[in-house]
């Protein structure tokens, strides 16, 4: 084992050995070299860590003759073979040495370059300013091909942020300069971009206008992929007028010319809008197939688009409500994968779109989900005593409702039995206990009496004061009166009335129960149908809806 161990190390250490004898032969060959010469050997040679090791040489040979050209040429090949920081770092280095003396080419083509690096990583907020600065160093040099460049990607890197109003603005300026230019590519590409613009806010008539000039040209130009762009827009455009069939059967047919090209990023929106249609349809099974295309064209292309989300999040409840929870951890862990990208590489995207998706959130969802598939034997114990429980307390519930329907039965029974209509008067009370002469006490009862029988208590106008003046009293005596000789306050009394009324008038009228409960309310003379409930309840302890239906059923 130790000699096997001995044999791999030594093998190790005589290839880094002998590399090392290769990078320092090669870097002292290449010290020889004329700055002409290894431009010649960096174009033929093919390996990119050969290329970079021979700009580099190529570099230090311009700085020692002191060519200020040759240095920027090297820096710009090099910015070109990196794929990282450098690219930063090169693109830099020749802005500051070109600022104080621009050029047709530099350094707008260093910005452009820093402006491409940007939006390769979506951070879209520098990649714009870098293109604002490609564009003023095209005006200043009048550039037209540079300006229609920045122009375009300003504007579609605008629509990526939702700045629509900004993006078509500069899109339609953009349009016109190509039309101008006669530049038929960028006029193409203009008309995809408004066309997007129009699809996402909606805007039917808009997109139309500007889609069949695109598919004109797309045929022109014989760009059948600009024609079906074109195309899927105009399906979204009939998902978003709800035409669901009409759209399903169109985004098909765009998903099965994008799937016969391997389009794999175009192949994200009729697949997105297929789930989402479908999933109106009430198609599931055939909108969670499609979610699960979205997840797999961004597992194969890594793309930042907000359908990852969406496609993630209905993943994650759909095998949530299906209680799959392996299947539920699977996408758990790919949308925080998804997530972690946008946030390491500080997207603007991410600020803008994902903001509101509470990651903290999930990550507790799955290490709740990774408990429960660690306990899922002791929670089928759990379930059963849960539904013992439930069921124990549905059983208490209907017993209880049971007992206090044959309570209210008895209670309608009784009511059915009584037959008063009006308020007693109890006429062996002492009338010294109130202080009011007798022949007055009487007087008021009597019109009290007749009061009751015309029932002018049904009128909603009735008040103490009213009914005072109406029997030539004063509302203090009648108060008292009314306490004294009918045992009840003065609101009491009223709605005592009106509640025995509405009682007689549903037992002997049919035409009564057919009335709504704000109906019959407004019949007793009470304001609205929730005191006259609350009034009912309380002076014959049934619910008014529930002695309209005892009625219905059983007289």
């Amino acid at each position: 084992m130790k000699i096997n161990n001995f044999k791999k190390d030594l093998i190790i250490f005589l290839s880094f050995f002998y590399s090392l004898v290769y990078y320092t032969q090669n870097v002292d060959s290449l010290k020889i070299k004329s700055t002409d010469e290894l431009f010649n050997l960096y174009e033929n040679t093919k390996k990119a860590e050969d290329k970079i090791l021979i700009i580099k040489a190529f570099v230090r040979k311009a700085k020692a003759n002191n060519s200020k050209d040759e240095i920027i040429a090297g820096y710009y090949v090099l910015a070109g073979l990196y794929n990282n920081t450098n690219v930063l770092k090169y693109s830099d280095s020749i802005i500051s040495l070109t600022s104080n003396k621009p050029t047709n080419y530099h350094p707008a083509y260093d910005f452009l370059t820093k402006a491409y690096f940007f939006q390769d990583r979506y951070d879209y907020i520098n990649a714009i300013d870098n293109y604002l600065i490609v564009n003023e160093y095209a005006k200043k040099t009048n550039n037209s091909e540079l300006t229609l460049l920045a122009n375009y990607s300003i504007g579609c890197l605008k629509r990526k942020i939702k700045e629509f109003s900004g993006a078509l603005k500069l899109l339609k300026e953009n349009l016109k300069y190509a039309v101008n230019e006669n530049n038929s590519v960028h006029k193409l590409l203009s008309l995809i971009e408004i066309s997007n613009i129009y699809t996402e806010t909606k805007n039917i008539d808009s997109l139309k206008f500007y889609s069949e000039q695109g598919k004109e040209l797309s045929l022109v130009l014989k760009d059948t992929i600009s024609y079906h762009h074109f195309l899927t827009n105009e399906a979204i455009s009939s998902y978003n007028e709800e035409d669901i069939q009409g759209s399903i059967i169109k985004l098909e047919k765009e998903k099965e010319f994008f799937e016969s090209k391997k389009e794999n990023k175009l192949l994200l929106y009729p697949y997105f809008y297929l789930a989402n249609a479908n999933a109106i349809d009430g198609n599931e099974k055939k909108a969670l197939e499609y979610f699960k295309k979205v997840d797999s064209i961004y597992q194969l292309e890594k793309s930042i688009s907000p359908f990852v989300k969406d496609a993630y999040s209905f993943l994650i409840n759909y095998y949530k409500k299906s209680e799959d929870l392996k299947n539920q951890l699977k996408y758990v862990n790919r949308f925080i994968a998804f997530d972690s990208v946008v946030n390491v590489n500080n997207l603007f995207l991410n600020k803008r779109i994902y903001k509101e998706y509470d990651i903290p959130k999930l990550n507790a969802e799955k290490k709740n989900i990774i408990a429960t598939m660690q306990i899922k034997e002791q929670k089928s114990f759990i379930i059963l005593i849960t539904l013992c429980i439930v069921l124990l307390s549905i059983s208490i519930i209907l017993s209880y409702q049971y007992k206090k329907r044959k309570i209210y039965k008895r209670k309608v029974e009784a009511i059915m039995a009584t037959t008063t209509t009006t308020t007693t008067t109890n006429n062996n009370n002492n009338n010294k206990d109130i202080n009011i002469p007798k022949d007055i006490v009487d007087e008021v009862l009597k019109k009290l009496e007749k009061f009751e029988q015309d029932k002018k208590y049904l009128s909603k106008k009735v008040t103490l004061n009213s009914l005072a003046k109406e029997i030539n009293s004063n509302t203090n005596y009648l108060s008292k009166i009314i306490n004294h000789y009918k045992g009840l306050s003065f609101s009491n009394y009223l709605n005592t009335l009106r509640i025995n009324f509405i009682v007689s008038e549903l037992k002997v009228n049919s035409l009564y129960r057919k009335f709504t409960i704000k109906a019959i309310a407004e019949e007793a003379g009470f304001n609205n149908s929730e005191s006259f409930s609350k009034a009912f309840y309380k002076i014959t302890n049934v619910k008014p809806s529930f002695f309209m239906k005892q009625l219905e059923e059983n007289y």
